[in-house]
């Protein structure tokens, strides 16, 4: 348990993030996507005649439909949580918060990497429709370059702000 409360993160926690936002976006729309169809599928069959198979089927077109979008939100948060969190946990001298900004305008140039791709894929004559009923997940995605640059900036300042040699912890 000690070495877990002293382990540290590290200043490219920002691209880590941004990476990991695309693939969940693609993933669960996907995923979402191919539990509608499968449930679409499965309605005609006999599985639906019964009323458990009635209700399992509905569970999954609820969840390709309705849940997407929370459990993106959820890990989302969860991610910038930890970001930030992280944040107090990372010592770094102030000469090196010119190399921190660099991570992060990375990031954010690789955030409007995500945007365009995400963009394009809901523009795609498959997933248009779904992506479009799925408001969360689009605010968050097109939206990508600010939500980066803003978790981007209060990481900065949480770690460049820590009192020289406290090594992020502040002792009671």
């Amino acid at each position: 348990m000690r070495k877990l409360l002293e382990k540290k993160a590290n200043p490219i926690d920002v691209i880590f993030f941004t990476i990991k936002m695309l693939v969940m976006a693609v993933a669960l729309i996907l995923v979402g996507f191919f539990m509608l169809q499968f449930g679409e599928k499965l309605e005609p069959t006999i599985l639906n005649e019964t009323e458990t198979g009635s209700k399992a089927i509905s569970f999954i077109q609820d969840v390709g439909g309705n849940r997407m979008p929370t459990y993106f939100v959820t890990l989302f948060a969860f991610d910038i949580i930890g970001i930030i969190v992280t944040s107090f946990l990372i010592t770094l001298s102030p000469v090196f918060f010119i190399l921190y900004i660099i991570f992060v305008g990375f990031a954010v140039i690789l955030a409007v990497f995500s945007e365009n791709f995400y963009g394009r894929m809901a523009e795609s004559d498959i997933l248009a429709s779904y992506i479009a009923e799925q408001e969360m997940i689009n605010f968050i995605m097109t939206h990508a370059t600010t939500i980066i640059l803003i978790v981007g900036a209060i990481s900065a300042i949480i770690i460049m702000a820590k009192v020289p040699g406290s090594g992020g912890r502040q002792d009671i």
